[in-house]
C-alpha cells in the first residue's frame, strides 16, 4: 500500500506542471523546461522519479528514454524507464510513465544527487538530504484500555529539524457486516464541535513546522484528546451493532516532509490574496533551468494492541 501511496503523490505533483504561456500571452511561445518530480521516500526500498516538459498545450508530454541516475554514498544507481500501474483519485487503474529504481532503501542523513539527461538534450542536476527517521512512542499505553483517564501522548524526537510533520492516529478492527468480518480503519480526530445546525464536525491533524515543536525541545510530546479517542470508540460499536466489534489496535503513522516539499505544498495550497487579481500560478520548483521538485519524506508507524 505504502509504494501505491507513494506513485500517486508524484503522479499528482506531475499533474500540477503548468505551461510556460506568459500571462495576457496565451498565444506567445512556448519556452521548453525540463519538468521533474521526486521524493526520496523513506518508507521503501523503491524509488521513482516522473519527468516531463513543458510545452503550449493543456498538458506536458511524458519522456521517455531519458538517462536518471541517483549518487549517492560514493555509489550511482541508474533507474530504468517503465510504466508503473496505480489508482487515481476515483479508485480507477491508472498507468503513469515512471522510471524506477529497485531495491534501493534511503539512508537518513545521506546526500543524493540525481542526474537527468533527455535525448532532445534538456538536462538536470539536483541534489537533496534524506530525512533522519523520527521517533515516538506512546507515554502510557494503559490509555488506550480506557481504564485510565489521561491524555494520549506521544513522546517525539525529530531527527531532522526540517518542513513539517503529521501524526495521523487509527483504530483498527473488525466488523460484522452483512454476514461476515470486515477489516476496518477510523481515525481519531483531535477535537470535534458542533455547528448551529446540530451537525458534528471533526478536526482531523493537519502540517505543522516542525521547528515550531521542536526547536529548544529535544523531545516533543504530541497529544490527542481522551474524550475523541472514547466518542470514536463509542461511535464505531453503534455504527455495528449485528455482533460485538473485535478491536485489534491503535496504528499511529508519523509523516515527515522537508522543507522543499512543504515550500512546494506551501505555494500550491496555502492563503490566496483574494483582494489581487492575478492571472498566473506561482511555480516553487528547486530544478535548476526547469521545474518540479526533488525532495525527501519518511514515515514511521507504531502500533498498539486494542483490548476488547
Amino acid at each position: 500500500m505504502k509504494p501505491l501511496i507513494h506513485i500517486a503523490l508524484i503522479g499528482l505533483l506531475g499533474a500540477l506542471a503548468t505551461s510556460c504561456n506568459q500571462p495576457f500571452e496565451p498565444d506567445g511561445p512556448a519556452n521548453s523546461k525540463l519538468v521533474v518530480y521526486s521524493i526520496l521516500n523513506g518508507a521503501s526500498s523503491t524509488q521513482f522519479v516522473r519527468l516531463s516538459t513543458t510545452y503550449d498545450a493543456s498538458s506536458a508530454p511524458s519522456l521517455r528514454g531519458a538517462s536518471v541516475s541517483m549518487t549517492f554514498d560514493g555509489r550511482t544507481v541508474q533507474f530504468r524507464d517503465t510504466t508503473v500501474t496505480t489508482t487515481d483519485a476515483s479508485g480507477a487503474p491508472a498507468s503513469i510513465p515512471m522510471f524506477v529504481a529497485y531495491q534501493m532503501p534511503i539512508t537518513g542523513g545521506s546526500k543524493y544527487t540525481l542526474r537527468v539527461t533527455d535525448p532532445s538534450g534538456l538536462g538536470a542536476e539536483v541534489r537533496s538530504t534524506a530525512l533522519q527517521p523520527p521517533y515516538f512512542a506512546l507515554n502510557n499505553a494503559k490509555v488506550l484500555s480506557r481504564s485510565v483517564r489521561s491524555q494520549i501522548i506521544l513522546n517525539t524526537t525529530f531527527g531532522s529539524f526540517d518542513g513539517a510533520f503529521v501524526m495521523h492516529f487509527y483504530l483498527d478492527f473488525y466488523a460484522y457486516v452483512n454476514g461476515g468480518w470486515e477489516l476496518h480503519r477510523e481515525e481519531v480526530p483531535v477535537r470535534s464541535y458542533e455547528e448551529s445546525d446540530g451537525t458534528t464536525v471533526k478536526v482531523f491533524p493537519s502540517l505543522d513546522l516542525v521547528r515550531t515543536y521542536s526547536a529548544s525541545r529535544t523531545m516533543v510530546p504530541i497529544k490527542y484528546d481522551t474524550l475523541q479517542y472514547d466518542q470514536t470508540r463509542s461511535e464505531i460499536v453503534s455504527r455495528y451493532t449485528a455482533a460485538p466489534v473485535v478491536w485489534l489496535r491503535a496504528t499511529f503513522v508519523l509523516s515527515q516532509i522537508d522543507d522543499v516539499l512543504y515550500n512546494y505544498y506551501f505555494v500550491n495550497n496555502g492563503p490566496r490574496d483574494n483582494s489581487t487579481i492575478r492571472m498566473d500560478q506561482p511555480d516553487y520548483t528547486n530544478i535548476p533551468k526547469g521545474l518540479g521538485v526533488f525532495g525527501s519524506s519518511v514515515m514511521v508507524t507504531m502500533t498498539y494492541p486494542l483490548a476488547n
